[in-house]
């Protein structure tokens, strides 16, 4: 059996909590099925909240500026990397239903190889589906501790 979603997700966009809260929030409308290969279904409830990618914006622009800032004096390639971080690093695309799948299910070995096999279900290539596969796999912990202290933390 093929690793395939039994639909798209449809998703509605949540307001921002304040003028400070620039990364876009969506909730599931309806649930989301992803059929793995060896035939367990996994899904993603609605109502469920998701950012998309947890990746930490600031950082990724900031990483992306200097290699790009580097790669203008030294070497394309730093260029072409910089362009290609802000590129795969955005929290949508054809990755999305993986990642809203991967937000419900966590960071763990097992289910980072099921994002891996989810982007790959929804034709994302290979190199692309490596790394947002590597993100959560190196750093799945250290982001877990930062978002708990975020949130967590007193007003």
């Amino acid at each position: 059996m093929k690793a395939h979603f039994e639909n798209n997700p449809v998703v509605e966009q949540m307001q921002a909590r304040n003028w400070l809260d620039l990364v876009p929030r969506y909730r599931l409308v309806t649930d989301l099925r992803f059929v793995d290969k060896d035939g367990v279904i996994y899904i993603a409830p609605s109502g469920m909240e998701t950012d998309g990618a947890s990746v930490i914006r600031w950082l990724i622009w900031l990483v992306a500026i200097l290699i790009f800032a580097l790669g203008i004096w030294t070497s394309e390639w730093l260029w072409i990397i910089a362009m290609s971080l802000l590129l795969i690093c955005t929290r949508s695309g054809p990755w999305f239903a993986a990642a809203c799948i991967h937000d419900h299910l966590g960071s763990s070995w097992r289910n980072n190889a099921i994002f891996y096999r989810a982007m790959r279900a929804s034709n994302v290539c290979v190199p692309i589906a490596a790394v947002y596969w590597l993100g959560p796999t190196i750093f799945g912990k250290p982001y877990h501790w930062y978002w708990t202290w975020k949130h967590n933390r007193k007003s």
